[in-house]
């Protein structure tokens, strides 16, 4: 892949301008780490391997909620 590509610019939401103040927007790339507790590099080899993300992502979003 490329270094200067829209699919990398996209997923890591490095997109130009400028951010308002306040708390930082959620990206979903966020969300996917804090759902997997994995680190962003791991994250992003998996990406590479359509089978191992389904999987990942599969078990992300099939956990059970847990009542507070």
């Amino acid at each position: 892949m490329s270094h200067n590509c829209i699919e990398k610019d996209i997923t890591q939401g490095t997109l130009s301008g400028k951010r308002e103040r306040g708390r930082p927007k959620t990206t979903w790339l966020g969300n996917i780490i804090q759902w997997t507790d994995m680190v962003l590099e791991r994250v992003l080899r998996a990406m590479d391997d359509r089978g191992q993300w389904r999987t990942m992502i599969h078990g992300a979003v099939n956990t059970p909620i847990e009542d507070d």
